[in-house]
């Protein structure tokens, strides 16, 4: 009954840090594509395409997740090791389970940096630049 207990109030903590990232991710990018709107609209009038705007909005915030889970996953597999080391019935974690972590992680940075993108690349850049 108490590791039931242990179990949900883990899982509930572990999303809670995980929405409050992507939350935390979702307004920095916000608030970067707010500032960068004429500059993206100029690369659009300049023919730039949606491709290329998202390669270029998305690369640094890739780049800070790829840095922050090389940083974060081996500490976490090591910490995971030094806290269940006097278990006999322990879950062993191994390379695989560590790069589905990874993929995860990636998946939703990049979910979230691309439903920002995209609506920022898809703006008119006439009515943009009018407003101005």
């Amino acid at each position: 009954m108490q590791s039931k207990f242990v179990f949900e109030l883990s899982t509930f903590v572990s999303i809670l840090a995980i929405s409050v990232a992507c939350f935390g991710l979702l307004g920095i990018l916000m608030y970067t594509v707010k500032t960068r709107t004429r500059e993206i609209c100029i690369r659009k009038i300049l023919g730039a395409r949606t491709g290329s705007l998202l390669a270029i909005l998305s690369r640094e915030y890739v780049l800070l997740i790829v840095i922050a889970s090389c940083i974060v996953l081996p500490v976490v597999w090591i910490l995971h090791n030094l806290a269940l080391q006097d278990l006999a019935n322990r879950a062993h974690l191994g390379i695989a389970d560590v790069a589905l972590c990874l993929g995860v992680m990636l998946l939703l940075g990049c979910t979230t940096i691309l439903s920002q993108v995209v609506k920022t690349a898809r703006v008119s850049p006439a009515e943009t630049l009018h407003d101005e």
